[in-house]
């Protein structure tokens, strides 16, 4: 009947996973460079580094099994918020500076001292009065209805400098400066050992025969040592940790290597975050900037459709409103009679279906234009072109970051190789003074003369040695403090990225949270109240677009046509049919049966009847029947129509003008006159005609009239057919009004006289031209009723029909165009790349950097290890191997034994 528009090209308005960006899915493809290079990383070696293990045994030594880390960031920020106490600790501040919630409204939590109220927090409201500032170092964020706290005791504020740089080693600053104060302690003994030990041997040679002093003296013991324990063993350690020296620079460089490549893949992966925050920023400015050009257009086009849509709010109630009076007020008797109250309630039901699935999803659609397109659209332009200004600023900022990242990146590859030699250097010297003494003892092991003077290289492996080791215990402390600050800082980081609210305000971290936790910005900012409203259209669309009207609205047709032909059974029905035939019968009493029954019931004796119908003899035969009640309903009902003008039926048997045959009561005369007089009604006419019969004298007190004469009058004058004619009387009456309620019923209903055939659907039976006056009925009418039950459904279809049709074709308009455009602004306001981001880059600094660091540290502590070591061995060795044992002289005498070798060159006379 009214079919959906179907002729439009059908744009589907919903998120397109392939419009979206896809904004990360790796920083690194499989052909990059990049990804080259890890694989050449992987290959030369990177499987050497444990920088990995050392940052997990360096935190598991920091946090044991406590909160530590927790606790060390909760007193840094109470240190940071003391510095200016006065101005954190204020609790009610201006508007702009508010805590609000999503309607920009002040929060107001319990017992709350600023001015705004549950009653008066709007911005209007409050004026220059003060809300609840937003959360900062010392408030915690504002609740609705609960008592607001501080993030921190004032005892809490009395410690936290004690807790953080106190002088005790309980501290923080203590516990993590005793790693840089064991480096300097080793060092200045490192210092005192070698300065007392030079002294000794080269400045008190008086001293040197005094037991204690033994070990300073440059004098090979006179009973000399044993070559197997006392030289060779010694010389096999000092070998042993030249090996391990080798290994400490092994260690650094393995470690170097590691922050070349973190420094390397820290700038890729800055710059790869900037360029997806970019592409992010882009994506979503340019359909900013669109729907702010489409605004105006998709008001004017959500007004166009909003036109003359009043009637969704009224329309279905007051096609509920005509069948409930229908049935209900004004003809509660008739759909009684009828027996179709079930199917009254099957329309009803029908009607809640089309509520449901139609109106309602319609009612969503213009409500969502009107909130969002028309009422809201200057809220969404100036929304949309303070964040479009926002993102363009931003984007400049992010532009500089590109250039201070470039410029960082060619500085750190500049100096690069200065670090590199800043580190391996100190090995390299370390490496030489040890093959100086290494030098040595292969002069210890040769049989010429000559080249016993390089023994004395000894000296300068204990002596610079000692030099590299203090330098070396310095480097150590220094970097191992750094690395603990540096990974303590990191699990720092990774606490706030859980939550940063409570570090950086609630301002900032709307948006910082929103990327961490992959919630879309229009959510996180609540910007979706403002454009998010294609995905109610889209949904609902789906809907419509998915319904089929003319099934729903035939659902309701269909019990309204049953109930108009259970109307009209009303006047088939074997009940009705036998009132019918009883007044066929009783005008017809003359030619009744002997008993004078009517239908088999009012049997009386047979002179009774005689006398009876010798008075009573209304002979109209087939004056008041129905011919066929099987055949068609409108051939009853226009025989029925007939009844309320009994003189023409009346008159079709007897004649036109013809003359009862029954004698007058007020005459007593047989001259009723069976045509119409006048303009009286039928119950009029059946009056004069049918309730005037005389009576029958049966005795001598009759008036005038004798034995056996028609009377009017006396005690012995007996009316035989009073009972008759007042049963006349009641059943027309009753026959008339079950066919005026039919047809009024009929007429109110609708569906009777419904015809769409025409340019103009007709709802009325011919006749009824003035609608207001006839159709609807006066009754109807009355009732407050001023169209027929089908008029206004037929109404109300077309009119939803007419609004779906717009609704479905809102995708070729200037919505279906800001739709599309919000669409893709929303599915580009996921930033989870942001995390990914951190966390690369959190690799890179608390991972791959900070482990080379700590394995560089490493190697200088082993360094300074095995060097002290190195350069004890040396400083013995270089007086054990110019002397000579007393077992290896004899062994040499008996011819067993080793030469030995006198040196000429002393370098202490």
């Amino acid at each position: 009947m009214f079919p959906l528009t179907d002729s439009h090209e059908s744009r589907r308005l919903k998120f397109d996973t392939a419009v979206c960006p896809k904004i990360v899915d790796e920083f690194f493809g499989e052909d990059s460079e990049r990804a080259q290079e890890e694989d050449e990383a992987e290959l030369s070696g990177k499987e050497l580094s444990q920088g990995g293990d050392a940052v997990g045994f360096l935190s598991d030594l920091r946090s044991g099994a406590g909160d530590f880390y927790e606790t060390v960031l909760h007193n840094i920020m109470i240190y940071m918020c003391e510095q200016d106490i006065d101005v954190n600790e204020e609790r009610c501040v201006e508007f702009g500076e508010a805590a609000k919630d999503y309607a920009g409204h002040c929060v107001i939590p319990d017992s709350s001292p600023c001015d705004a109220t549950l009653t008066s927090r709007s911005e209007e409201d409050v004026g220059s009065g003060t809300c609840e500032r937003a959360s900062n170092c010392y408030w915690d964020v504002p609740v609705e209805g609960e008592t607001r706290e501080s993030r921190y005791t004032d005892k809490e504020a009395l410690d936290n400098e004690e807790y953080l740089i106190g002088a005790s080693m309980d501290s923080y600053i203590g516990k993590t400066a005793k790693y840089l104060v064991v480096g300097v302690v080793l060092a200045v003994l490192n210092i005192l050992i070698w300065t007392i030990f030079t002294i000794g041997r080269c400045c008190c040679c008086c001293l040197h025969s005094v037991c204690f002093c033994r070990c300073c003296s440059w004098k090979p013991k006179e009973e000399g040592y044993n070559t197997g324990c006392q030289v060779r063993f010694p010389i096999f350690m000092y070998i042993a940790f030249l090996a391990a020296i080798v290994g400490s620079a092994g260690v650094a460089f393995v470690g170097d290597k590691d922050v070349g490549k973190a420094f390397d893949s820290l700038f890729d992966n800055s710059r790869a975050g900037l360029s997806d925050m970019q592409s992010f920023l882009g994506k979503a400015n340019t359909p900013m900037q669109a729907i702010g050009g489409l605004v105006d257009d998709a008001a004017d086009a959500s007004i166009d459709i909003l036109d003359g849509t009043d009637y969704v709010e009224y329309g279905m109630s007051n096609v509920i409103l005509r069948i409930n009076d229908f049935a209900t007020v004004v003809y509660a008797d008739g759909i009684t009679k009828a027996g179709a109250t079930d199917q009254i309630d099957t329309t009803l039901s029908s009607l809640g279906d089309v509520e449901t699935e139609v109106v309602d999803s319609v009612r969503e659609i213009l409500d969502t234009l009107r909130a969002s397109l028309v009422d809201g659209k200057d809220d969404m332009a100036t929304a949309l072109a303070d964040a479009s200004d926002k993102i363009v600023k931003l984007n400049t900022t992010v532009d500089g970051f590109f250039t201070d990242i470039n410029d960082l990146d060619e500085q750190v590859e500049d100096i690069a190789p200065i670090r590199q030699l800043g580190i391996l250097s100190t090995f390299a010297i370390s490496l030489v003074c040890v093959a100086f003494g290494f030098l040595g003892v292969l002069s210890y092991w040769t049989p010429c003369k000559w080249d016993d003077i390089l023994i004395y290289l000894m000296n300068l492996t204990w002596f610079f040695g000692s030099i590299i080791v203090t330098l070396s215990f310095i480097l150590a402390g220094i970097t191992i403090f750094l690395s603990v600050f540096w990974n303590d800082t990191c699990h720092w980081l990774d606490i706030v990225v859980q939550d940063f609210e409570p570090y950086v305000g609630s301002a900032a971290s709307v948006g910082l949270n929103a990327c961490f936790n992959n919630t879309p910005l229009v959510d996180a900012f609540n910007l979706t109240s403002k454009v998010d409203f294609q995905d109610t259209i889209n949904s609902t669309l789906a809907e419509i677009e998915n319904t089929d009207l003319d099934a729903q609205f035939e659902g309701v047709a269909a019990p309204l046509e049953e109930i108009n032909d259970m109307i009209k059974g009303i006047l088939t029905a074997d009940e009705f049919q036998t009132v019918v035939n009883s007044l066929d019968a009783m005008t017809n009493y003359e030619n009744g049966p002997a008993d004078c029954s009517i239908n088999g019931e009012g049997a009386i004796s047979t002179n009774d009847c005689n006398d009876a119908k010798a008075v009573c003899n209304f002979n109209v035969n087939g004056a008041f029947v129905v011919d066929d009640w099987e055949g068609d309903d409108s051939t009853e009902l226009v025989q029925l129509d007939l009844f309320q003008e009994p003189w023409s039926l009346v008159e079709n048997i007897l004649g036109a003008g013809a003359t009862a045959q029954w004698f007058s009561k007020t005459s007593l005369a047989a001259d009723i006159n069976v045509a119409r007089a006048g303009s009286e009604t039928g119950v009029q006419y059946m009056a004069r005609v049918f309730q005037d019969t005389a009576g029958i004298c049966g005795g001598d007190f009759c008036g005038a009239a004798s034995l056996g004469d028609p009377c009017n009058t006396g005690a012995d004058c007996s009316f035989l057919c009073t009972t008759i004619e007042d049963t006349i009387q009641t059943v027309w009456a009753e026959i008339v009004d079950a066919r005026a309620l039919v047809g009024d019923m009929l007429i109110d209903l609708g569906v009777e006289y419904f015809d769409d055939s025409g340019s103009e659907p007709v709802f009325c039976p011919s006749g009824t031209s003035t609608p207001t006056l006839t159709c609807p009925t006066a009754a109807f009418q009355t009732a407050g009723n001023a169209r027929t039950v089908k008029q206004e459904l037929y109404n109300f279809q077309a009119n939803i029909t007419a609004t779906t049709n717009d609704i479905v074709n809102i995708a070729n308009s200037a919505v279906g165009d800001i739709m599309d455009q919000v669409t893709i602004f929303l599915c580009n306001m996921e930033c989870g790349f942001v995390a990914d981001l951190y966390n690369n880059v959190h690799n890179d600094l608390c991972g791959t950097l900070l482990g080379g660091v700590l394995q560089i540290s490493a190697g200088f502590w082993f360094l300074a290890l095995f060097m002290f070591l190195n350069s004890a061995l040396g400083a013995l060795l270089v007086v054990r191997m110019r002397g000579i044992s007393k077992a290896d002289y004899e062994e040499r005498d008996e011819g067993s034994g080793v030469e030995m070798k006198g040196v000429s060159l002393d370098l202490y006379n």
